[in-house]
């Protein structure tokens, strides 16, 4: 039959039937597991982070006015600022910087990235305008016993060694280096330590020193024809002024034996230094025929009448000074080594070369020659012999 159009057909219920229980019971543990499954990403994630966080290398900020604060160990990242990006720099023209690769903590970073080849002493001023800064990775290091001194890149850096081993020092090595654009383009920068220089260096001192007129030659006739010899200072390994090792700083002053060099040891010694070692040179044994006004012949004629007329031969080792070459164990200030006395110690330094005569030693002009073994040097320093004093 026909369904009777008067008569409406009855609702349906829009609203979704509820499962059963046994459906029930079988979602409950699959939402339990995924509940907890999130929950142990959310930890994950959040340990993750918080180890990333930790592990970060710190930010700091570079100031020519002031040194980094730097670690004890670990990394850290510094930025630069474009406008100390400069050949101006005061520490960059005062080459704040002490070490070669490893530098100390109160180093300019500046100078070091200059140093290492990462920017140009003489083309930084035309690309500084299109950077924004530098982000620079530092390896934080220990303390180093010695710092060596190098020429690099038109910038010489400074040698060092006499830390207090009770002050708590560290030192740096650059690892990255990334250049920040205008643009805001990151572009990664390669370190070039022997990059040819594009102008000849200024920051190392002439190879060889000149004669020059002063303007005191000119002021009476008696000074006229004087002249002033022109010598290089360099810091030793305590900051103190030597002069730089040249063959002429241990030449005989003239043709008389009191002013051969070998005869200034009587009552002198030597001291000369390398970039990390510093080195002494004193009279071993004093030969009887030490005589500055004849040479000697006459004191080795009275010798061999003396003993019995064995003639030179038999005096040939008494009569020759003989010389020690020693290296210093500590690097002590002058103050010091005046107090300890002078020629050192025999506890404070070890000996190299004993009992050598004076021609075997070869003055070349970088460094001596002393029985096949070459000791480079770059400084020397004469000081008189002296007791120690109490003081």
């Amino acid at each position: 039959d026909d369904p009777d159009p008067d008569v409406a057909a009855p609702r349906r219920s829009l609203r979704p039937r509820k499962p059963s229980s046994s459906v029930r019971e079988m979602e409950e543990p699959q939402k339990t597991a995924k509940e907890t499954k999130s929950a142990k990403e959310k930890k994950e994630n959040a340990k993750k982070d918080k180890a990333e966080k930790e592990n970060a290398p710190a930010i700091l900020h570079y100031s020519p006015l002031s040194s980094l604060k730097l670690p004890d160990s670990g990394e850290v990242q510094v930025t630069i600022d474009r406008r100390y990006l400069s050949s101006q720099n005061r520490q960059v023209r005062s080459r704040g910087l002490w070490g070669t690769e490893v530098y100390t903590q109160d180093s300019d970073l500046v100078a070091a990235l200059i140093h290492m080849g990462y920017l140009n002493l003489y083309l930084i001023d035309t690309v500084a305008s299109e950077l924004h800064m530098l982000k620079v990775g530092l390896t934080i290091l220990p303390a180093q016993t010695s710092y060596a001194s190098a020429n690099s890149n038109n910038i010489r850096s400074r040698s060092w060694n006499s830390f207090d081993p009770e002050e708590k020092r560290c030192s740096y090595s650059i690892k990255t280096c990334v250049a920040t654009l205008v643009s805001g383009e990151d572009i990664k920068m390669f370190p070039a330590p022997e990059a040819f220089a594009i102008i000849s260096p200024t920051f190392v001192p002439a190879a060889t020193e000149r004669v020059v007129n002063t303007r005191s030659s000119a002021a009476s006739t008696d000074r006229k024809n004087r002249f002033k010899q022109e010598v290089t200072l360099q810091y030793n390994l305590c900051n103190e002024p030597w002069l730089k090792y040249v063959m002429a700083s241990v030449s005989d002053q003239g043709l008389q034996p009191s002013k051969w060099t070998s005869a200034r040891l009587h009552n002198e010694v030597i001291y000369a230094e390398s970039q990390t070692s510093r080195y002494e040179l004193s009279m071993h044994q004093e030969g009887q025929a030490t005589d500055g006004s004849d040479g000697g012949s006459g004191g080795r004629a009275a010798a061999a009448e003396t003993n019995g007329g064995e003639g030179d031969a038999g005096l040939q080792d008494k009569d020759k000074d003989l010389f020690r070459w020693s290296k210093c164990e500590s690097i002590c200030t002058l103050s010091e080594m005046r107090k300890m006395g002078i020629p050192s110690p025999q506890g404070d330094v070890k000996v190299l070369e004993d009992a050598v005569e004076w021609e075997q030693f070869k003055w070349g002009p970088n460094g001596v020659h002393i029985h096949d073994t070459f000791y480079p040097l770059s400084r020397i320093h004469f000081m008189q012999r002296q007791a120690p004093s109490e003081a």
